[in-house]
């Protein structure tokens, strides 16, 4: 059968692609940026002004020598998300109870670190300054993450405290991980500061997590010859059904993980 021309997809999807743009370089940097509280963030934390984290975001993944202590004590901390700006904070307030990151020194150098799960590279950490000599520390920090509302449900926060000793030796103190997908970001109760008990590293493998690997904007059409509009579809391999066309129009990607640290990636689609 000979097909009559049909309108493209992009003739009748007119507008999707300025609907959900494609982050360009430049708008992916702005994204992994860490931007200063606005004053609204003082209510969010305890009606205090605290200093915002221009987290260390750091440029390798964290090297040195690792150690274990026996996992004691709780950490504060409060987790909002602000819909306007596309922006996950979570308010780092303290400590209590850690234990000796050196237990024969009696020494404690606590800090925190956050990632965002299911990503373990350098842009997903956040940390906090280590405080000195204390096994009751107070950070009063906020770190954030600019995330989409949408890509929430599939990630986990993984908090953990850890000692800082001399020449890079750390020791992990426990950790706190928490299921996004069932938070809810508009119940204001669950943006109030909350202790958590500290527990040992979860012994679970990250392929278990739902992995998130970015967003691919696809769509498809049947395009069904005028003569046989009214044709009656049931599932069997009648000989007198229409050839038909199915159109896929693939507009674009986002939030693709990037392979290397530094550069642009070179990607294509295959179906």
């Amino acid at each position: 059968l000979q097909m009559k021309s049909t309108p493209s997809l992009q003739q009748l999807i007119t507008g999707a692609q300025n609907d959900r743009e494609i982050p360009t370089k430049r708008n992916r940097k702005k994204e992994e940026e860490i931007t200063t509280s606005p004053t609204s963030d003082t209510v969010f934390c305890d009606g205090r002004r605290h200093a915002s984290l221009y987290s260390l975001n750091s440029t390798c993944t964290e090297s040195g020598s690792f150690g274990k202590a026996d996992v004691t004590g709780e950490i504060e901390f409060a987790i909002r998300y602000v819909f306007k700006a596309c922006i996950l904070e979570i308010c780092i307030k303290g400590c209590k109870n850690l234990a000796y990151g050196e237990d024969k020194k009696k020494k404690c150098n606590p800090y925190v670190k956050v990632y965002l799960l299911p990503g373990k590279s350098p842009r997903s950490k956040r940390k906090t300054a280590v405080k000195k000599n204390t096994v009751d520390p107070e950070f009063n920090e906020t770190l954030k993450y600019k995330i989409e509302y949408s890509q929430l449900g599939s990630r986990q926060l993984q908090i953990s405290v850890w000692h800082a000793g001399a020449l890079k030796y750390r020791v992990f103190l426990g950790e706190v991980v928490i299921p996004l997908a069932a938070w809810d970001f508009e119940d204001y109760s669950m943006q109030l500061f909350n202790w958590y008990q500290l527990k040992p590293k979860l012994e679970k493998s990250e392929d278990d997590l739902i992995q998130y690997s970015g967003e691919l904007l696809v769509s498809a059409r049947l395009s069904v010859p005028a003569q046989h509009k009214n044709f009656q579809f049931e599932g069997k391999k009648d000989q007198g059904a229409p050839n038909c066309q199915l159109q896929v129009m693939i507009f674009g990607a986002k939030n693709l993980p990037l392979l290397r640290p530094a550069g642009m990636l070179n990607s294509f689609v295959k179906g």
